[in-house]
């Protein structure tokens, strides 16, 4: 007689950020040294084995010479969130914005079993679905607007009398609807 049993299979999701800088003329060597230090604070957090930072790296883009990259993978959102606001990666931020073209762009994605998986979009207010939806303040297309974009049928119009044919409730259009001759205008 054989015993067999299941073998659990457990599966590794860490979350992958990525961040591009993209650097203002004249700033290439401000930029380089601030990027070498907040690797290097990193990369020594990493060693400690209790910081869930799984790897961190920093490169220049090679085709574009103003374009430098991190790549940062965390063993969860708690790893993600402690280290990028801890004071050395927050002074990092505030010290190399000046030196930018444009805001620090940034993704997260979900690393799943050595796969990366699609963009993570936030769900909450402001994010994708969030707040700016639901209420259009984001200015783009989607939620609702504040402004009227239908017509309306006014109920109470003065127009209703038995002669004007235009009005759909008018008196005159009542009255062929109880003999039954009465159409809507695209049933015409």
């Amino acid at each position: 007689m054989a015993t067999l049993s299941a073998i659990k299979r457990t599966t590794e999701k860490n979350v992958v950020c990525i961040k591009m800088l993209k650097i203002r003329a004249g700033s290439e060597k401000a930029v380089l040294r601030l990027c070498h230090e907040v690797t290097a604070f990193s990369k020594a957090q990493q060693k400690t084995g209790s910081s869930g930072i799984l790897a961190f790296e920093c490169s220049e883009d090679p085709f574009d010479d103003h374009a430098i990259h991190f790549w940062e993978r965390y063993e969860g959102n708690v790893a993600l969130g402690r280290h990028n606001t801890s004071t050395q990666v927050q002074s990092f931020m505030k010290k190399v914005q000046p030196h930018l073209e444009s805001p620090i762009g940034m993704a997260l994605y979900e690393w799943n079993d050595g796969q990366l998986g699609a963009v993570c979009l936030q769900g909450g207010p402001k994010g994708e679905g969030g707040l700016d939806d639901a209420t259009g303040a984001s200015g783009a297309a989607g939620g609702a607007g504040l402004k009227q974009t239908s017509a309306t049928l006014d109920l109470t119009n003065s127009r209703d009398k038995e002669d004007d044919s235009r009005a759909v409730w008018g008196l005159g259009n009542l009255k062929k609807l109880a003999d039954g001759s009465f159409k809507l205008p695209w049933q015409k």
